[in-house]
This record gives C-alpha cells, sequence and structure tokens, in this order.
C-alpha cells in the first residue's frame, strides 16, 4: 500500500456522472458532490490483499498530521498510479472500505470519494512542513530492520552450534590427556614401588638397535677425507 497524504484547508470534490465511474462499488453516496474544510485526503493505491495488516501503521502517519493540524476528518481517494499492477478495483474497494471501518473506530469523522476514472476536483494547501507527506506500507527501512535481524539470528544459530561442537572436541582431546596422564602416573607408581624394595632409583633400559652395513657404510661416506682413510 502506498499514500500520499494532504493536507486541505479548503477540499471540493464535484458531482461525477454516473457514466464516469463504477456503478457497483459506488453505493453509500460517494458520487455526491463533497465539500470540507480543514481536512486530511490521502491519495491511497491498494497493492494486494496484505494491505489489510497495514491499517495500524497508516493510522499512525495519519494521527500525526491530524495532530499537527488538529482535526479528525479524513476523505479517502482511490489512486491507482503509484503502481504498474494494478489490482482489481472489486479488491481496492473492499480493502478502502475496511479501512473506513477502521478509521472510524478511531474517531475519525470518514467520506470515500467515487471509483471512476475521472474526478473534477479543487483544494487549497497551505505551505508548511507536513503539507503532504508520502508514505510505503511496509516501510522499506522496517523491511531491511527485519533482514538485519533474520541474518543476526541465523549468525548467532551457526554460532552457538560452532561453540557446541568445540566444546564437544575438546571433552574428546581433554579424555586424550587425560589417557597419557595416566600412563605416566603408572610409570611413576611403578618406579616407588622399586625404590621401596630395593632402595635404588628405577632406570628403565632403553635397548640401542646396532646399526646395519649399509647404515654403517653410509655414515662413513659422511665423514671427512682424512676419517675416511683412518678407517
Amino acid at each position: 500500500m502506498k499514500a500520499l497524504i494532504w493536507y486541505c484547508k479548503k477540499l471540493e470534490i464535484g458531482k461525477v456522472k454516473l457514466n464516469s465511474c463504477n456503478v457497483n462499488l459506488n453505493s453509500l453516496n460517494s458520487t455526491k458532490k463533497i465539500k470540507e474544510k480543514k481536512v486530511l485526503y490521502p491519495w491511497i493505491t491498494i497493492e494486494g490483499k496484505e494491505d489489510v495488516n497495514y491499517f495500524e501503521a497508516f493510522e499512525k502517519d495519519l494521527k500525526e498530521q491530524a495532530n499537527h493540524f488538529k482535526t479528525n476528518n479524513v476523505v479517502l481517494l482511490p489512486f491507482v498510479h503509484f503502481v504498474y499492477n494494478i489490482p482489481p478495483s472489486e479488491l481496492s474497494f473492499w480493502i478502502l472500505m475496511k479501512l473506513k471501518d477502521y478509521l472510524e473506530s478511531k474517531k475519525y469523522s470518514v467520506k470515500l470519494v467515487h471509483f471512476g476514472s475521472s474526478k473534477d476536483f479543487k483544494f487549497f494547501s497551505p505551505a508548511d512542513k507536513m503539507q503532504v507527506v508520502m508514505r510505503q506500507y511496509p516501510n522499506p527501512v522496517d523491511v531491511e530492520k527485519k533482514k538485519a535481524e533474520e541474518k543476526k539470528k541465523k549468525e548467532s544459530i551457526w554460532f552457538n552450534s560452532r561453540i557446541k561442537t568445540l566444546k564437544k572436541e575438546k571433552k574428546i582431546s581433554s579424555k586424550i590427556v587425560k589417557g597419557k596422564k595416566q600412563k605416566v602416573s603408572e610409570k611413576k607408581s611403578k618406579a616407588v614401588k622399586h625404590k621401596k624394595k630395593t632402595g635404588k632409583v628405577f632406570v628403565p633400559i632403553r635397548v640401542e638397535k646396532k646399526p646395519t652395513n649399509k647404515e654403517w657404510k653410509s655414515s662413513l661416506y659422511n665423514l671427512a677425507p682424512s676419517a675416511r682413510k683412518r678407517k
């Protein structure tokens, strides 16, 4: 949904000929002449069924202008020219009627302009910082915020899962370390027992391998020439 919300000091919409508007969608005397003073005049483009969800956001923006200009009079104008893909007029009419009911429940005095191609209207809008406001629903800024929040959630989920896996890996590695420590402690206990029995320090004997003929010969070649002659 898109809306261009005007504030008009004077607004006049002429009587509409029935042949220039959609008669089926123009009940509730919407073809009659409208003459208002101090009125909010939103030009609204309906984009789809989901626009029903944006009534609250639209009312907040409308309320800002209503408080600024001290008025609760609203004239809703169907305006299709903000989008390329125009939805069926029946859908737009149904949503705008719902919006009218919603605003009336919030204590606004609301009129709905006829659905048709030709609209003879005149309005005087004084220069002001809130003379006219352009709004889009959902707000693109809110959409970007929502995307950023979703991205953060995904990242935090991945981060938490990664921490869990690292903790599991740590537990496994700590078990390995514990096993090594156990072996060392077993060796120490053997040395203590041997000392108690014999009164001597237990020294494990290391058996060194004798070099093979090939290894011995290769070691000779690595020596200096003078050393080779001596051998």
